[in-house]
């Protein structure tokens, strides 16, 4: 029953641009004929005619589009059942997050070590590095570094050190080794 109220709707959708225009074409020629004036000048019937069968379509398209995004509506709507069941969203867990951390800071290139000797000697947080700096864009894709302010000053931005890379590389200085 649900499928023939829908290409019953799908059908009416399709139709009514075409009952739209039709209703257009007799309503523009019962005011055309209607008014004498206008149709003394060609130009101006036109433009009329133009104009309401502008509107018209636009109506129609606009009831179409509200006729179809319904019928949409219920068939999105529905919910999984037991033949597709949706798959649970797995976060990785705490131990995998630690490992993944550990592997990154054993596996730290010699320039990316000197960046962040930087931060760790000289007991800062946050830093100003010239932009473009190579190291500096690897250390943020793997998420041991950011940007703290976009401004740029002489050419270098503010970085900062995340908390996790802070901690572990204050206390395992082996990683910079």
């Amino acid at each position: 029953m649900q499928n023939s109220k829908l290409s019953r709707k799908t059908k009416v959708a399709s139709l009514s641009p075409i009952m739209v225009a039709a209703v257009t074409m007799i309503a523009t020629e019962i005011f055309s004929t209607a008014s004498q004036k206008w149709a003394d000048s060609l130009g101006g019937v036109i433009g009329y005619k133009l104009l309401i069968l502008t509107c018209l379509f636009l109506a129609a398209g606009m009831v179409s589009m509200y006729i179809l995004q319904s019928s949409r509506v219920q068939i999105d709507g529905a919910q999984p059942d037991a033949h597709n069941p949706v798959p649970p969203v797995s976060q990785p867990s705490e131990s995998e997050i630690r490992k993944r951390r550990e592997r990154l800071l054993h596996n730290l290139a010699e320039d990316e070590k000197e960046t962040l000797r930087l931060f760790i000697e000289g007991n800062k947080k946050c830093i100003r590095i010239t932009y473009g700096y190579g190291s500096v864009a690897s250390l943020m894709r793997n998420g041991i570094l950011y940007v703290v302010n976009q401004v740029s000053v002489h050419g270098t931005l503010e970085y900062s050190i995340s908390d996790w890379a802070w901690e572990e590389l204050r206390d395992n200085p082996k990683y910079l080794k």
